[in-house]
């Protein structure tokens, strides 16, 4: 009957919490390795994620997917770019501005923000990709993110010349950007 399976299960029940042992059946080691061999499952992941949005329709040389790849696992934890534009360009013998042009592809990638360089070049790339963003607020990111982490409203309306409501709007929709991309680089 029903009530003689709810009986043994919930016998079973506390019986299987009254035994539980609460200390993990794994040593360290084994619980580090685990973290290690999680961390490169998602080092895979998010490369394999990022080398797929990589669009068919865009004729990429060999040369270019090359170094595609080597800018994708060039990626920090932040998903930001750990290479110098220079050296990348002397590793493939090709010019800066050749690499420069892979770099500005890779950052049109998800999530964004991906392959900026520092915190400037990442809250410029999530503003490039809203619609009619006033250019006062490129130049705020650009020259006085320490004034607006101070709130000094009053001196950055001095600076641009603007009214203090219009400051208040830009740095409003600047503190609404992400501090960092939301990937998966780091999610284990």
């Amino acid at each position: 009957t029903i009530d003689q399976d709810y009986d043994r299960h919930s016998k079973l029940l506390e019986w299987s919490e009254s035994s539980y042992d609460r200390r993990s059946p794994f040593t360290k080691e084994e619980m580090d390795w685990d973290l290690i061999e999680r961390k490169a499952i998602s080092v895979a992941n998010y490369e394999g994620f990022l080398i797929e949005q990589i669009p068919l329709t865009i004729q990429l040389n060999a040369l270019d997917k090359k170094i595609l790849k080597f800018l994708i696992h060039s990626l920090d934890d932040r998903l930001f770019l750990d290479v110098y534009t220079e050296e990348t360009a002397r590793l493939f013998q090709t010019e800066a501005t050749h690499i420069e042009a892979l770099i500005q592809f890779l950052q049109t990638l998800e999530p964004v923000g991906v392959g900026a360089r520092n915190y400037i070049e990442f809250l410029l790339i999530q503003l490039n990709r809203l619609p009619d963003v006033p250019p006062l607020i490129e130049e705020i990111i650009k020259h006085d993110l320490h004034l607006v982490s101070e709130n000094k409203f009053t001196q950055l309306a001095k600076k641009y010349n603007e009214p203090l409501s219009a400051i208040q709007q830009a740095v409003s929709l600047i503190k609404s950007l992400n501090p960092m991309p939301t990937g998966f680089k780091d999610n284990s």
